[in-house]
Formats: C-alpha cells, structure tokens, sequence
C-alpha cells in the first residue's frame, strides 16, 4: 500500500491545524510548511505538535519550494497559506497577489512537474463572486470579484482549471465563512466570544462591531478540512463549494452565545447606532452601526454545497447553533 505523504501549507492556521489532526488520525504521513516565525499554538491546542514533520517554506520566496517538495515528497498538498485578512489584503494588493496568486501558481506549478500524479487541494474563497447576482452562490454563478483578495484567488481558481484540462487532479474548494474555537480573534465570531468571556469576568467594554444584520453563511472548519479530505479522494477534480447553504446574522451569533455567559440580549436605537443591553442588568454588551448602515446591502453571500455532497456523500457534523455552542462553551473555558 502507497504511504500517503500529505503537505500542508499554512498549517499553522485554523484550517491547517484541523486538516493535520483529521490526517494523522487517517494514518498519513503529515509535512508542516512553515515560516520560522510561525505561532503553532494551535498545532499545541490539539496535542498534534510532535507529530508532525516541519519543513522551511516562505510563499514569497520561490527558492524554498523545491526543497520543501523533494523532502516531503508529497502524494497530496493542502495549499492553505494565504493573506487571511480582508482588511490586510485591501491595504496592500501588490503582497495579496503575491501570497494569494503568483506563489500558489508557482508552487503548484513545480509540484506537477515533481510529480505529475500528486493530488492538490486549493483553497479558493466566496469572495471570487464578489456581490453575486444571485443567492445561493454555485460552482456556476458568475464570479465577479470586488476585492483585492478575490481577484487573486479566482485568477488562481482559472490557473488550476487549465490544470485539470492538462490532466492535473487539482481541486479548487470555494471556502464560505467558517469558524471554530482555534479562530483568530479579529473574525466577527470570535471577537464576539471573546467580548462576552470579558464581559462575564466583569470588563466594561462593549464589544464594537459593524452591523448586527449583517449576513453569512457559517459553517465549522472541522466540518470544511473533511470536506477538502475527500475532495480528493474522488474520481475526477473539479471547483466545489464548500457552505451551509444557511443565512444566519451577527444578531444571531449574539442570541446564541450570550446565554453562556449570562447574558440575556435586547436592542435598541442609539442616535446613528444599534445597541444590544442585557435585558436583565441593563449592561451595554455590544454597539454596532459607527455612522454605516445597519443592515448590508445586495445579496447575501449564501452558498449552495449540493453538487459537492451529491458527489462525495459529504454531510456536515455541525449545525449553526452547534457552532456557536462549540466556540461559546471555549471561550468561557479559556
């Protein structure tokens, strides 16, 4: 039996650290592409550290590429690394191309010519449709990126189209929201969770955001890294969507979690703001509006999985409420 070497760019992030756990679980071989900067804390959270094989690697820098290949000898790579940030990626284009697009390319260029049978995994991005014309989003809605960061991943989305044309199995998975307690606290779910831990443990601080109205579909990032997983183990690659197909708010991120910690949410108008209190203490727990508006124009970014489950039997393990569960229940743990 053919050992099943898997690498893993940006292995160090959410999905990267829940990709590793699920493939050692799965018995393969699991190569770390990392910068030496890098903060595994996640990898530690899982107890998955140890386990793993680490090697050098920098997407801007083209010249680590061969040796993180040729060391791992990969029978699949997770191409994960990214600018994760929408805000990052807007203040500087010229790097988000550069990480999202021109090394990607480069990478999975050199891994087909290292060997033309290996099986790749890209993870694309709901922005490539920009503000879509239609809901729920498809592998056949038009894409219409309005952000620096979906121009990048829908030009590399066409790279590995040409690709399977060539007879590469390149998988572009076309990634909607999705958290989880291993989440960076600058994303709306866990600056949330976090804001009520504060809160709980007696912090004054409301917690700022946007708009409460704002819609997405969220989904847990265990319930994506299985997807990727057998994304590859089908018969012929392709571009899935990988959503809920569920519209949920920040208001309804904010119904769910706030009783874990005590909390019992209300709302009201504030001049050019909406303010959530604790209908029981009165407290101030969340403020959003800023002077924008409150609820966000054009059509929801909704995705639709059915192609993908009917092709790979792919069910999810969380629902919603079970995500907000999952990251509530850690926070106040933490």
């Amino acid at each position: 039996m053919t050992e099943r070497r898997v690498l893993i760019t940006g292995i160090a992030g959410q999905d990267g650290a829940y990709l590793a756990r699920l493939l050692l679980r799965q018995g393969a071989t699991v190569f770390g592409a990392a910068r030496a900067t890098s903060n595994l804390w996640r990898l530690k959270a899982l107890d998955i550290r140890d386990r793993l094989h680490f090697l050098p690697f920098d997407l801007s820098d083209p010249d680590t590429f061969d040796a993180c290949l040729k060391a791992a000898n990969p029978t699949e790579i997770y191409n994960l690394a990214a600018v994760s940030s929408l805000g990052d990626s807007e203040a500087e284009a010229e790097r988000t191309r550069l990480l999202n697009y021109q090394g990607p390319l480069e990478l999975i260029q050199r891994a087909l010519d290292h060997n033309p049978e290996v099986r790749i995994f890209q993870a694309s991005s709901a922005l490539v449709f920009g503000r879509a014309s239609e809901a729920p989003q498809t592998e056949l809605t038009p894409r219409a990126p309005d952000t620096a960061y979906g121009e990048a991943k829908l030009a590399l989305d066409e790279a590995l189209e040409a690709f399977r044309l060539g007879g590469a199995f390149a998988v572009s998975g076309i990634l909607f929201n999705h958290e989880s307690p291993l989440r960076a606290e600058h994303f709306v779910s866990q600056k949330i969770m976090m804001g009520l831990a504060a809160l709980a443990r007696g912090a004054e601080q409301p917690i700022e955001l946007r708009a409460f109205d704002h819609v997405r579909d969220w989904s847990h990032a265990e319930d994506f890294v299985r997807a990727m997983t057998m994304s590859l183990q089908l018969s012929e690659p392709a571009s899935w969507v990988f959503a809920s197909g569920e519209a949920h708010t920040v208001r309804d991120w904010l119904a769910l979690a706030a009783p874990v910690f005590g909390f019992e949410p209300e709302y009201r108008i504030d001049g050019d703001r909406e303010v959530s209190v604790c209908r029981r203490s009165g407290r101030v727990l969340a403020i959003a509006g800023h002077g924008e508006p409150f609820a966000e124009p054009g059509t929801p970014r909704i995705g639709s999985a059915k192609a993908f489950k009917a092709a790979s039997g792919w069910v999810p393990n969380y629902g919603f409420s079970d995500l907000v569960e999952d990251m509530a229940t850690a926070a106040k743990a933490r």
